[in-house]
C-alpha cells in the first residue's frame, strides 16, 4: 500500500504539474519560448544626402555592420566541444574579433562574460571588413557573431563646408549645421522585421511574420557651391598663415536673392573625426558677435540719403580730426577739415559719420539699424527654424544709449553684430534697397528626385529706396579706387564697391590698442552686383591690422577666382598696370587706413 500510494503520489504530482504547465501557464510559457527564439530586426533608414548646388555630394551615408556576440551561444558550443573532447571556442573566438575588430581583447573576454543574448561589439563596420569576419569565422566554424545592418556618414571633402554641414553622432543624429536643421528630413523612417530564430541566433526564413521595409531619408540640395566654398576657404587659409589671427570669417552671397554660396570659419574641424575640439565647431559667421567699426558707417550715411537729409555733394566739417561731443572727445586717423558726404566714406572719417548721424537724429538712426537687421537672427529655413547657434547680436534700445552713443555706433561701436548679419546689410543696399533673407536650403528632393519641397528668394523689407541705395554704390566705389580705403580690393576689368573696417576689440571692458577685428565688405560688379564677398579677421598678428590690409587682398582673390569660374563679363576695360600706378598702390598699401 505504501509504495502504491507513492506512485500514486508520484503520478498525480507529474498530473498536476502537467496540467500547470500546459494549461494553467501556457500563455506564460509560449510568450517565453517565443521570445527566446522570436526576433525583432530593425532595418535602418539610409540617410538622406546633403548635395551643393550643382548636385555634387557633400555628405552622403554608406552601408555598414554593427558586430554583436550571443556569449549564451558561444557558452553552448564550448560546453557540447568540451563533451566531445575538444577545445574550447573562446578563446579562439576572442582572438579573431580582437585582431579582425582592433578591439582590446580583455573588452571582448568581458563582453563574452554578459548573460544577454546580444551584445554589441563595435557599430559601424564597414561591409568589406566584416565580409572578410564573417569568411574567417565560417573557414574555422565559429558561431556566435552576429552581423546586422548599419550605416557610416561619410563626407567626401573632409573639412570643407564642416562648420555649414555639421556632423552626426554615434547615434546617426544630426548634431550641428545642417545635419541638425534638417534632422527631420534627413534621418527617414527605419523598417523592422520580425522573425525566429535558431540557438545560433540565425533567421529561420520561412518563419518570418512581419517585414516592414525603412522610408528612406530625403537628400538635402544646398545653395553653396564647392567651387566657390573650395575658392574661398583656400583663399583665407593663405590669409591665415600669414596673419595668424585668433579667428576668421568668409562668407560669399548673391546679393539679388540672398543665397550663399559660400561661408567659412576659422579654426575648422573635420566631421569625420572622432576627437573634434569644441572651440572648432563654432560657426563664427553666426555665432560671434563684434564690433564691426567702419563698415557700420554705412548703415548711417544710407539712412540719411535715404531720409534725404544728406546727398553725397553736401559737405561736412571733419573738425581736422578732433570732435568734443557731450564732454568726450572722437578723433579720426587723420586730421580732415571739410569732407563732402561720399569722402567721409571713403576716407573711413569717424567725426564725419558721427555728424552724419547727429543729424539723422538717434529714433531715425535706431530705426534704421533694426531695419537693416542688425539685432535678429538672419536665417529662417521654415517651420520657425532657425540656424543652430545662430545669435541676435546686441542693439540696445534707446533707453540705454548715453548722450555719446549716437556718434559711437555711427562708426560701429556700442553695437554687436555677426558677420552674416554685416554681409547681409550691404548685400541690401548693393540689390536696391531690399534685405534678403539669407539662404543656404535649396529644396529637399525624395531619391527619385522628385522635389518635396523648395525654399525661394524671400524679401524680408525694404530698408532704403532705390536712390539711396544706387548713391550709396557711387560713393562705395570711391572707397575701392586709388584714392580710397580699400586699394587692395580692386578687381581688373570690374568695378567694385565696399567698405572696410577696423575695430578696436574690447577686453574686461575696457578697448584695447593692440587687438582688433580687421574687416572688408564689398560687391561687384558694382552697375549690377553678381556677389557680395565679406572677410573677417580677428585679431591679425604683425604690422598689418587695418581692414584694408588684411581683409580687402583676400577679397579681391576671391572675387577674381569666383568671377572667372562663374565666367562673369568683365564690365571695365582690364588695363595692365604703369610704373605710376604700381607705385601708388605700394604707397597706399603703406599708408595706415581703417
Amino acid at each position: 500500500m505504501t509504495v502504491a500510494g507513492l506512485l500514486l503520489a508520484g503520478f498525480g504530482y507529474v498530473g498536476f504539474r502537467l496540467f500547470d504547465l500546459q494549461v494553467t501557464r501556457h500563455e506564460e510559457l509560449a510568450q517565453e519560448a517565443s521570445r527566446k527564439h522570436e526576433k525583432k530586426i530593425v532595418l535602418p533608414a539610409v540617410r538622406g544626402s546633403i548635395l551643393d548646388r550643382n548636385e555634387n555630394q557633400l555628405a552622403h551615408s554608406v552601408a555598414a555592420k554593427v558586430v554583436a556576440i550571443d556569449p549564451q551561444c558561444v557558452r553552448e558550443q564550448d560546453l557540447k566541444r568540451s563533451k566531445a573532447g575538444r577545445p574550447s571556442m573562446k578563446e579562439e573566438l576572442a582572438a579573431v574579433l580582437s585582431e579582425q575588430l582592433g578591439l582590446p581583447r580583455l573588452e571582448i573576454d568581458l563582453k563574452l562574460l554578459d548573460s544577454r543574448r546580444y551584445v554589441v561589439l563595435k557599430r559601424k563596420v564597414l561591409q568589406e571588413e566584416t565580409g572578410q569576419l564573417a569568411q574567417i569565422l565560417r573557414e574555422r566554424k565559429l558561431q556566435g557573431v552576429i552581423f546586422d545592418e548599419d550605416q557610416v556618414r561619410t563626407y567626401p571633402n573632409s573639412a570643407l563646408m564642416s562648420h555649414v554641414l555639421g556632423y552626426v553622432n554615434s547615434e546617426g543624429r544630426g548634431m550641428d549645421g545642417v545635419e541638425l536643421l534638417m534632422q527631420q528630413e534627413l534621418q527617414g523612417q527605419n523598417g523592422w522585421r520580425r522573425t525566429e530564430c535558431d540557438r545560433q541566433g540565425r533567421e529561420i526564413v520561412v518563419f518570418r511574420n512581419e517585414d516592414f521595409s525603412p522610408t528612406h531619408g530625403y537628400n538635402v540640395m544646398l545653395t553653396l557651391d564647392q567651387v566657390i566654398q573650395s575658392i574661398t576657404e583656400q583663399e583665407l587659409d593663405k590669409a591665415v598663415q600669414k596673419c595668424l589671427p585668433d579667428g576668421a570669417v568668409a562668407i560669399v552671397t548673391r546679393p539679388s536673392t540672398g543665397e550663399v554660396l559660400a561661408i567659412t570659419s576659422r579654426p575648422t574641424f573635420d566631421p569625420m573625426a572622432a576627437d573634434k575640439k569644441i572651440e572648432t565647431l563654432r560657426n563664427r559667421a553666426l555665432t560671434d558677435m563684434i564690433e564691426p567699426g567702419s563698415t557700420y558707417k554705412t548703415v548711417a550715411v544710407a539712412a540719411a540719403l535715404d531720409q534725404r537729409i544728406v546727398t553725397l555733394d553736401d559737405r561736412i566739417y571733419c573738425e581736422n580730426g578732433k570732435f568734443l561731443y557731450a564732454g568726450r572727445y572722437l578723433n579720426d586717423h587723420e586730421p580732415y577739415g571739410m569732407l563732402t558726404v561720399a569722402e567721409v566714406l571713403m576716407h573711413s572719417s569717424n567725426i564725419g559719420a558721427a555728424k552724419i548721424a547727429l543729424l539723422l537724429g538717434k529714433e531715425r538712426m535706431h530705426r534704421a539699424m533694426l531695419d537693416f537687421g542688425f539685432g535678429a537672427r538672419t536665417f529662417d529655413e521654415g517651420r520657425g527654424r532657425g540656424w543652430p547657434g545662430e545669435i541676435r547680436g546686441v542693439v540696445h534700445p534707446l533707453r540705454d544709449w548715453s548722450k555719446v552713443s549716437i556718434t559711437r555706433v555711427a562708426m560701429g561701436h556700442e553695437v554687436g553684430v555677426t558677420p552674416m548679419q554685416m554681409v547681409n546689410a550691404i548685400a541690401a543696399i548693393a540689390n536696391g534697397g531690399n534685405l534678403m533673407r539669407p539662404q543656404i536650403i535649396r529644396r529637399v528632393v525624395d531619391g527619385n528626385g522628385r522635389v518635396i519641397r523648395e525654399f525661394f528668394p524671400q524679401v524680408r523689407r525694404r530698408v532704403v529706396d532705390p536712390n539711396a541705395a544706387h548713391a550709396m554704390t557711387d560713393a562705395l566705389c570711391r572707397v575701392v579706387s586709388m584714392t580710397g580705403t580699400a586699394q587692395k580690393a580692386m578687381v581688373p576689368g570690374f568695378s567694385v564697391a565696399g567698405k572696410t573696417g577696423t575695430a578696436q576689440k574690447v577686453v574686461n571692458g575696457e578697448y584695447v590698442h593692440d587687438q582688433f577685428f580687421s574687416s572688408f565688405c564689398g560687391y561687384f560688379p558694382a552697375e549690377d552686383p553678381a556677389l557680395c564677398i565679406y572677410v573677417m579677421f580677428d585679431n591679425p598678428k604683425g604690422k598689418e591690422y587695418y581692414g584694408g590690409a588684411v581683409a580687402a587682398p583676400v577679397f579681391r582673390e576671391i572675387a577674381i577666382r569666383t568671377a572667372s569660374y562663374l565666367n562673369l563679363r568683365p564690365t571695365q576695360p582690364i588695363v595692365a598696370a604703369s610704373d605710376e600706378s604700381k607705385g601708388l598702390l605700394r604707397a597706399a598699401g603703406k599708408r595706415r587706413v581703417p
